[in-house]
């Protein structure tokens, strides 16, 4: 079903998403370029859904390719500012990669954006990515 409607919708975004869903439950690197492959063009199609944004930054933080997550997850976190995990996600790749002050600057928005209740899980996620 997810071919025939592969060949009747290729550029529809939710289609895209579905393939690489599809991809990422294969195992072996082509399947994670596939993936990748994919949800970029989901997103570039004007795909909004937050899952497709992690999980593409997700498949790049796989490959080692934190330039490219980092730069996802300010997409994501741009078409999707009240979604913590980009806050979160986007913190601990700067962190790993040694940008603290980045790392800090996404903390300080993310705490200005996200409602209270949200607070507590970013601090403790920046606790816990620094170690």
């Amino acid at each position: 079903m997810l071919d025939q409607l592969a060949r009747a919708s290729p550029r529809n975004p939710v289609v895209l998403s579905a393939l690489a869903r599809r991809a990422m439950n294969r195992q072996g690197p082509e399947a994670v370029d596939e993936a990748i492959g994919y949800f970029a063009a989901a997103i570039q199609d004007g795909s909004p859904a937050a899952e497709d944004f992690l999980l593409l930054a997700g498949l790049y933080g796989r490959k080692k390719q934190n330039a490219e997550a980092r730069s996802i997850l300010r997409r994501g976190m741009a078409a999707n500012p009240y979604v913590r995990e980009f806050p979160e996600s986007l913190a601990a790749k700067h962190m790993s990669s040694g940008v603290y002050r980045d790392a800090s600057a996404v903390i300080r928005k993310g705490l200005e954006i996200i409602p209270c209740q949200s607070r507590c899980a970013i601090r403790n996620s920046a606790a816990r990515a620094r170690g």
